[in-house]
């Protein structure tokens, strides 16, 4: 029986599975506003901000990457913001108000826009990694926050107003030698350390108009920074070689470098006109090659990735249940060069998920979405149906017996009609058809080589070609002729050879028993192009009878 299998047509849709460079996305936490989620040094932790619990704003915590033994380190009081982990664990480092008050200072008025607060109450803190012992650092009239450590663990980067505009500064590990890094009129903040210590990536807005310098300048006074323009750059670690990455006018933000220090991951809201969607992207140094890291239609950011380079950590609203829903996901990445990428397509294609990707079950369906997904992500131009990936076909997945098989043989005046199952049955592989031709026998029918060939001296053409089953070494599948014993193959041959239909048949010495071969499906798709049957010992000893031959 012939059954029709349709490829399911696939809606491609922008999810987290055609995020290209994501695998295994994980959230690790539900609920609440989480943000600013950093990686320890052994990549077995993470340090984040959250406004959760009983806390009316942001304090500082502490997890596993799955999301457990979450721990509060700062002290609960006042806001915080920033936290980072020194890279031998037994430090962190975070910016908090609640030296200057133990209430949450109050939120900016947004109705003239979005801003970001920017408090003179924020002061950076040194603490023991179970949040014990905080020890104020650098401390100034202004704001001191967005602290982060370099790889070595020598010199913290931070953003300060000490000097009456939002610059970077660079100091040591404890808060001494303190040195200005940037100098132009505008916010400078957010700043990473490259992995070898030697650059630095921030974000800046250098006002150019009258009205953006006048508001810069009004801004700061009331401890307030405009996010919704923002460039990326790159500095030296002793202030040389400033170097401007994107032009784009965006709201770009959360630069981190990528482990091997050729590129930047970021979020941006750049594809977004109305400025709400903000997804993550990476560059390179030199500003070009911007590509888009995810597609989640909603806001994705703060990333970084793990020491190792094998996991990212990011915030996402994916999910979320509120408008004020924030929270933390960890995927692993995938690495952008072809062995990398195609093994992580193999991987999946080859899981248990897809239970062997059988024709018509469920493992094919989801190997052909995502094969879908991914035409549809480099942008292959569909060519199937009905403007679709895909394209109907004929596919054998059963084989029955059909009610008009039929085997007549005529010697000299007496005609001979054999029954099937008995005398006879079609091979799987055979085409479905009548052929009517002479007799000839083959040996084993098999074509080896110059020395071994049974068509050599035997003209087969519109012939009814009969063969023995195996090779001269019986039915050993370690036979050097285990390929040519193939009953396809032996097809094959007397096809090519212009024969009309294969007659198999066992010789005693294989099988005394003279069992027909069994009709089985072998999973081909294709047939044989001529008729092939199984036949008894019996039957083609009668028709050799006459030549005082048997099989």
């Amino acid at each position: 029986m012939k059954q029709f299998f349709l490829l399911l047509l696939i809606t491609v849709t922008l999810s987290a599975q055609t995020e290209r460079y994501f695998s295994n996305i994980k959230q690790i936490t539900f609920g609440g506003s989480n943000a600013e989620a950093y990686f320890s040094a052994d990549g077995k932790q993470l340090i984040y901000q959250a406004t959760k619990d009983q806390f009316k704003c942001d304090q500082i915590f502490t997890m596993n990457i799955d999301g457990s033994n979450s721990k509060l380190v700062s002290t609960g009081d006042g806001r915080t913001t920033c936290g980072y982990f020194f890279p031998d664990g037994q430090k962190i480092v975070y910016a908090s108000t609640h030296d200057d008050d133990d209430e949450c200072p109050p939120r900016a008025d947004r109705s003239k826009g979005y801003t970001w607060e920017v408090y003179n109450a924020y002061d950076i803190y040194i603490a023991n990694a179970d949040g014990s012992k905080p020890k104020k650092i650098a401390a100034s009239k202004g704001y001191d926050a967005e602290a982060t450590i370099s790889p070595d663990g020598k010199n913290i980067v931070f953003t300060s107003s000490r000097d009456g505009d939002l610059e970077l500064y660079v100091m040591d590990a404890v808060g001494k030698n303190v040195r200005r890094l940037t100098y132009d009129k505008g916010y400078d903040g957010g700043a990473f350390f490259s992995p070898d210590g030697k650059k630095i990536v921030y974000r800046a807005h250098h006002p150019v108009n009258p009205v953006e310098i006048k508001e810069g300048e009004d801004l700061p006074n009331q401890e307030l920074v405009k996010p919704s323009q923002m460039e990326l750059y790159t500095i030296n670690v002793d202030g040389t070689e400033k170097k401007q990455l994107t032009h784009n006018g965006a709201a770009n933000f959360a630069p981190f470098f990528t482990p091997d220090g050729k590129k930047i991951i970021f979020a941006s809201n750049v594809n977004d006109p109305q400025g709400y969607n903000f997804d993550l992207y990476l560059i390179d140094l030199n500003g070009k090659n911007l590509q888009q890291v995810t597609l989640n239609p909603g806001f994705d950011g703060f990333p970084m990735f793990s020491p190792d380079g094998k996991k990212l950590v990011f915030v996402s609203s994916r999910n979320a249940k509120s408008k004020h829903e924030f929270n933390i996901f960890l995927v692993d990445w995938v690495p952008d060069s072809s062995v990398a990428y195609a093994k992580h397509h193999v991987d999946y294609l080859a899981s248990n998920k897809l239970e062997g990707r059988g024709t018509g079950e469920k493992g094919n369906e989801l190997a052909a979405k995502y094969i879908a997904d991914k035409f549809s992500e480099i942008g292959l131009q569909p060519m199937g149906d009905n403007g679709t990936y895909f394209q109907e076909f004929e596919v054998v997945k059963s084989l029955e017996l059909g009610q008009q098989n039929i085997l007549t043989a005529k010697i000299g005046k007496k005609l001979s009609t054999y029954t099937v199952k008995k005398d006879f049955i079609p091979v799987s592989f055979s085409t479905n058809t009548a052929a009517e031709g002479k007799v000839v026998f083959v040996g084993f029918g098999m074509t080896v080589d110059s020395t071994y060939n049974d068509y050599s001296k035997i003209d087969v053409k519109n012939k009814i070609v009969i063969a023995l089953r195996n090779s001269p070494d019986g039915d050993n599948p370690h036979s050097k002729y285990s390929k040519q014993s193939a009953l396809r193959y032996k097809a094959m041959q007397a096809r090519e050879k212009g024969a009309k239909a294969l007659l198999l048949v066992t010789a005693s010495s294989d099988d005394s028993s003279d069992a027909l071969v069994k009709l089985k499906f072998d999973n081909s798709t294709s047939d044989a192009g001529i008729p092939v049957f199984s036949v008894s010992r019996a039957i083609v000893n009668e028709w050799l009878i006459g030549n005082k031959l048997t099989i």
